[in-house]
């Protein structure tokens, strides 16, 4: 009798554990604490028909500015979050052009896309010209989810569920504290992080 109850004991210990963290595999719902990295970047707002600029071409309102952020944690040998990557590079935003450091956790970025339903956001597939795109990258498991939206004044243009996730999360990098690493932008190059290797 003890034997069968310290052995449901452990059951429902292991299945407790079981529920409490996040596994990967198929078949199974996505689950937002699989989540390792997020890539949110823009290339400006509204219309991209005007003057290539120059180096010293500025936007004033960061919703336009053209920019990306991307935060990226694994699970270490003691279960303890190990950062690897946690860079904000803005082009263009009057007095904050740069390469920073932006202290946001990925537990705090997985929560916000929880809320906002990342996994059950699709906007329609339109296909406008000559417009500043949006886009979030998520990495859960092996698998990249991309959700685009097209950043203009056009509000018909967008899904009302993809608009508040853009900028709830948008809001988030933008109030976000970020240490000064360098004036000079840094290149694009979490791009590979998210992407096929090239061949």
């Amino acid at each position: 009798m003890q034997l069968r109850i310290a052995s449901l004991a452990l059951t429902l210990a292991f299945s407790i554990g079981a529920a409490a963290s996040a596994k990967c595999g198929s078949g199974l719902p996505p689950d937002y604490r699989d989540i390792q990295a997020v890539m949110f970047n823009q290339n400006g707002c509204g219309s991209t028909l005007h003057p290539l600029r120059r180096n010293a071409m500025t936007v004033s309102r960061f919703d336009c500015s053209s920019f990306y952020a991307v935060v990226w944690e694994l699970s270490g040998p003691n279960g303890k979050q190990m950062q690897l990557l946690n860079d904000y590079v803005q082009y263009d935003l009057d007095g904050q052009i740069g390469t920073y450091k932006i202290e946001v956790s990925l537990s705090s970025v997985q929560e916000l896309l929880r809320k906002d339903r990342f996994f059950g956001v699709a906007p329609m597939d339109l296909m406008p010209t000559d417009s500043s795109q949006a886009v979030i990258s998520v990495k859960r498991c092996a698998v990249v989810t991309r959700v685009m939206i097209y950043n203009t004044n056009l509000p018909d243009l967008i899904d009302p569920a993809a608009a508040k996730l853009f900028q709830d999360l948008r809001r988030m990098i933008e109030k976000a504290p970020k240490r000064f690493v360098s004036r000079t932008p840094r290149p694009f190059m979490q791009k590979l992080l998210f992407d096929p290797l090239p061949i």
